[in-house]
């Protein structure tokens, strides 16, 4: 009988999601986060969504009411702690965090279900396409058509070494493309890590100033 969850992953978000559990109940983390306690919450159950969804084998839409219905759980369990308070607020948080993993899921399975419809229409005729397939292949090389209603529309994303002439609009387009491309990644890269950050500074209860004066006194 084959199990609906993956047992190793299951392991792994276990462990991760206890840790920030006790980590983030502790009343010195509370006394540091609660200033952006709403942005936490969020990105908490964001790292649960993927959590989730690595550990299971069921339907994103099954995983996404989980993880709601988790949220609310966890308000509810508020009611019968001790220095908690339970906050609607805090469980639209919750939702607007789940509903960003959720997004950001559904925007990639689309962007593979429309690579994969390129190969099945692989062997068909299409005006539009013999221009495009003279191009060559490149290094990052993906094409995908789609429909919607009555109109059919080609998408291509190529990167890697140019093989052809481009006029010189196209040349100052694919400059801009470049360095929107590393910005858009330097800014995604820095914003995920200071989240990751902020959370195991909540969870183990560290002050930021207390750890730079540790460090000043460790030298």
């Amino acid at each position: 009988m084959k199990l609906p969850f993956r047992f190793v992953p299951l392991l792994a978000s276990a462990v991760v999601v206890a840790g920030l559990y006790w980590g983030l109940n502790q009343a010195e983390s509370r006394a540091i986060y609660a200033s952006w306690d709403k942005v936490l919450h969020a990105s908490v159950f964001f790292v649960i969504w993927w959590l989730t969804r690595w550990t299971l084998k069921g339907s994103w839409v099954w995983i996404t009411l989980i993880a709601i219905v988790g949220g609310g759980v966890e308000e509810i369990h508020q009611f019968f702690q001790e220095g908690h308070v339970p906050s609607l607020e805090d469980w639209y948080a919750d939702i607007v965090g789940v509903t960003l993993a959720t997004l950001i899921y559904l925007l990639g399975r689309l962007l593979w279900v429309l690579r994969e419809s390129v190969a099945l229409r692989e062997g068909e005729i299409v005006p539009e396409r013999r221009e495009v397939s003279a191009w060559g292949r490149h290094a990052l090389d993906y094409r995908w058509t789609f429909k919607l209603w009555r109109w059919e529309f080609y998408v291509v994303l190529l990167g890697g070494r140019e093989r052809r002439e481009l006029a010189p609009l196209e040349q100052a387009v694919a400059r801009w493309s470049v360095w929107a491309l590393i910005f858009g990644f330097l800014l995604v890269s820095t914003a995920t890590v200071l989240v990751v950050l902020l959370l195991i500074q909540a969870a183990l209860g560290w002050q930021i100033p207390a750890v730079l004066e540790w460090i000043g006194q460790v030298r």
